[in-house]
């Protein structure tokens, strides 16, 4: 079922096969329970039919044109049946999944205010989420169950991953809904969902803006939730690339991780990155210490000295300022973990931390967390290069 572009995303993938290698029992218990991420709990699917009501489905209109339109291009293999639900203000749709058929709960006067390219656009998108549900026997809808229970569990870094997961999800049906009815649609059926405007806006314009909205977010602004200005320029990157796009995705969304609320994968790629950082740390020989190594054992039980393959200093320069505090932090731990080596273990994780773009982070932290006065902190670093030099030469003549 699926075309160019529209295959799971890699995120999707990834963490699909995370959850089954480290959560074994819990994916176990996904796999034979319904998602509520899916709308799939019966007292969900309940309390929207309440509410709404079914659709003609004999054929005729607008509406029905839309619908057949879209189960024909996407090859939807399933019967489709739409309700109309409450009018909340906004216009939106809504997904019933059930693994043989797909329910689709209008929200609002959508079809008073909507084109026939909108409506395009919206059923293609709630219809994607079926087909993502359905793949590879129910494994993406396995991993949404998984993270759902673990975030329940209280497990942050879960939390954090269904977040982003529901985020791919919605991207994931918005290329759909680009191959089905075109960016222009698409894009401005996302951008009344933003402002709640009854028309259509500048094209254009909004690309703009989203442009502009993301530098802010990405230079500190105040913008705090700037997920629909991504999915914008997500889907004209797909629209221009629609299959090279899929590998952007992970990285916009993921852009600007706090160390607070990384998600399961950017966690475990953050500790083996540490650990490559202490490994870098700990290659000179004469930095491998009783006290260094025991020191560097109590976090990697399974390595005297951890590979420093996983190090890679232009990673920590784009990193997110909490992250690079932290990295910051590591270092000057082990630097002073060792008080025999002196002032050339300091020199030696400032020159790690140079390399990184983390000096200055370095030498805040020797001051506020190890209460270092500046005075002293400048004499330690004072002759770095030289110092370092002299510790090699000894030890090449040990």
């Amino acid at each position: 079922m699926t075309r160019v572009g529209t295959p799971p995303l890699p995120f999707q993938e990834a963490t699909a096969a995370d959850l089954c290698v480290r959560f074994p029992k819990v994916w176990e218990r996904a796999q034979g329970t319904p998602s509520s991420m899916a709308d799939a709990s019966e007292e969900i699917r309940l309390q929207l039919l309440r509410s709404a009501q079914p659709l003609p489905d004999d054929g005729g209109g607008v509406l029905a044109d839309a619908l057949a339109h879209v189960v024909t291009a996407m090859e939807f293999p399933f019967p489709v049946r739409l309700y109309q639900g409450r009018n909340e203000g906004v216009l939106n749709a809504r997904l019933l999944f059930e693994p043989s058929v797909a329910q689709i709960a209008l929200i609002g006067p959508v079809q008073e205010r909507l084109a026939p390219a909108h409506l395009r656009a919206l059923l293609a998108h709630e219809l994607a989420h079926h087909v993502l549900w359905s793949l590879d026997g129910g494994r993406y809808l396995a991993a949404a169950t998984a993270l759902s229970i673990l975030a329940d569990g209280g497990l942050g870094p879960a939390i954090a991953s269904e977040r982003l997961y529901q985020l791919h999800a919605e991207v994931f049906a918005d290329r759909w809904s680009i191959q089905v009815a075109g960016l222009e649609a698409t894009a401005q059926l996302l951008m009344r969902a933003m402002t709640g405007l009854a028309s259509d806006l500048d094209l254009d314009a909004a690309f703009g803006r989203a442009e502009e909205a993301l530098a802010e977010f990405g230079a500190g602004g105040a913008l705090s939730h700037p997920e629909h200005w991504m999915r914008l320029l997500l889907l004209r990157d797909a629209e221009r690339d629609p299959v090279g796009s899929a590998d952007r995705v992970w990285p916009m969304l993921a852009t600007g991780q706090p160390l607070s609320e990384l998600d399961l994968l950017a966690r475990a790629d953050l500790e083996r990155r540490t650990r490559g950082l202490v490994g870098e740390l700990l290659r000179p020989d004469w930095m491998q210490t009783r006290a260094l190594v025991g020191f560097a054992r109590l976090f990697f039980e399974a390595e005297r000295v951890p590979d420093p393959g996983g190090w890679d200093p232009a990673w920590a320069r784009t990193a997110s300022p909490s992250i690079q505090e932290f990295l910051a932090a590591v270092l000057v731990d082990f630097a002073l973990a060792d008080p025999a080596l002196e002032d050339v273990g300091v020199c030696r994780a400032h020159a790690v931390a140079e390399e990184a773009g983390l000096h200055t982070q370095f030498e805040e932290c020797l001051q506020t967390h190890a209460r270092k006065p500046k005075k002293q902190i400048r004499a330690m670093l004072s002759d770095r290069d030289s110092k370092l030099a002299a510790a090699a030469e000894q030890e090449a003549r040990a």
